[in-house]
């Protein structure tokens, strides 16, 4: 049988089709573990989408709310007016010269009323003919009577609050 050509013939056909046949199930084993990984990785990264997702959803719902929070305590601190009134020291250079002006300014009000954190955001000067103009004439004497003012404590659910941002404008008349 060893002598017989067409049987080595068909012995190395046969083994020609054992190996095409091997590296054909090899093939296919490779391209089912390559679908795998990539059926794996696109889950991966859907997940990583989905929590990127709920993390972006997250972040927008605690937004809100602090938006939310900050409006209310706003409307509570528009409404706080001082306990007295008190009138800012006119300067002596602007009485002299017969300058109006005013200077608009913004502060806080501590849990007990008081003011801190004193910020001026804009003064102005008007001559006798009643122009305006952006000055600083009277910035410190606003400032000073900024800090003399007192309100009762701004109370939110039962709690005396730091209320921000509160808007006060002086007006200065010879």
């Amino acid at each position: 049988v060893l002598n017989d050509e067409l049987y080595n013939e068909k012995l190395v056909t046969l083994k020609d089709i054992e190996e095409a046949l091997r590296i054909e199930a090899a093939r296919v084993t490779e391209k089912e573990r390559i679908a795998e990984e990539e059926r794996i990785e696109e889950e991966r990264i859907a997940e990583e989408e989905r929590v990127e997702v709920e993390r972006m959803a997250e972040e927008a719902r605690v937004e809100a709310n602090r938006i939310a929070e900050n409006t209310r305590i706003q409307e509570l601190t528009i409404n706080a007016m001082p306990l007295a009134t008190v009138l800012a020291v006119y300067p002596e250079k602007a009485r002299f010269r017969g300058i109006k002006g005013n200077v608009d300014l913004i502060f806080t009000i501590t849990e007990t009323g008081n003011v801190e954190e004193i910020r001026i955001l804009n003064g102005y000067c008007r001559s006798s003919n009643g122009i305006a103009r952006a000055c600083s004439l009277f910035n410190d004497a606003a400032k000073d009577a900024a800090g003399s003012l007192r309100f009762s404590p701004i109370i939110d659910k039962g709690v005396a609050i730091r209320s921000p941002n509160k808007k006060w404008t002086f007006f200065f008349n010879p």
